[in-house]
């Protein structure tokens, strides 16, 4: 009786399932690099759009409104800030505004009310120098917490009672005199700032071409 042996007398060959597994290696590396390369890419283009959304809505509140804003477009990616002097927009320990303060208020509202896709969030901080309201003449608020919290919340009531921006982005806090500009500046030390957030998401499918 005769015996075969097949194809057991064929070698192993180890160093083809070794080079199969290098090449694997190198597509799943390749691919790796190249998808963090056009990550990198979408982020960095998206970054250039917010940069460039934040000087559109900068140079229109300049327009319009001239130095009586500071803004700050520096803040991060996301982030812009509009600083306001209290004297502009409040008598001395007072939280109703002055005609002046809202008229420019609503100069300033209806241009962020023309982007307001862009924002996420409208945040409006009160701020108050170190001097404790008691030893304020007139003054009808108790404590600083108090009197920066009903500013702030002035802001937010005339731009919803306008209608100008959605009443569920927007938010008053008040921070009374703990986050100083500067701790020997009274003055500058009392203002309002908004802070606006922007919706990252919403930036990002304007550049893939989704205005959705």
């Amino acid at each position: 009786m005769e015996f075969r042996a097949g194809h057991a007398d064929e070698e192993f060959a180890p160093w083809s399932v070794l080079s199969d597994i290098s090449i694997t290696m190198v597509l799943f590396l390749v691919i790796f690099i190249v998808l963090q390369f056009l990550q990198t890419y979408r982020d960095s283009a998206i970054n250039r759009q917010l940069r460039l959304e934040k000087e559109t809505v900068a140079h229109e509140i300049v327009t319009a409104a001239g130095a009586q804003v500071i803004l700050d477009t520096t803040d991060s990616p996301e982030r812009q800030r509009l600083t306001f002097r209290d004297a502009t927009l409040f008598e001395t320990c007072q939280s109703a505004l002055k005609p002046g303060g809202q008229e420019l208020l609503e100069i300033v509202g209806s241009v962020l009310a023309r982007h307001e896709a862009l924002f996420l969030t409208v945040s409006v901080e009160g701020h108050t120098d170190t001097l404790p309201t008691p030893n304020r003449a007139g003054c009808s608020y108790a404590t600083n917490w108090e009197l920066s919290s009903a500013r702030a919340t002035s802001v937010v009531a005339l731009w919803s009672a306008n209608g100008l921006i959605t009443n569920a982005k927007m938010s008053s806090v008040g921070k009374a005199e703990f986050h100083p500009i500067d701790p020997q500046a009274l003055e500058r030390n009392r203002r309002i700032e908004v802070l606006l957030t922007y919706d990252r998401g919403y930036v990002q499918r304007r550049v893939l071409g989704d205005d959705r």
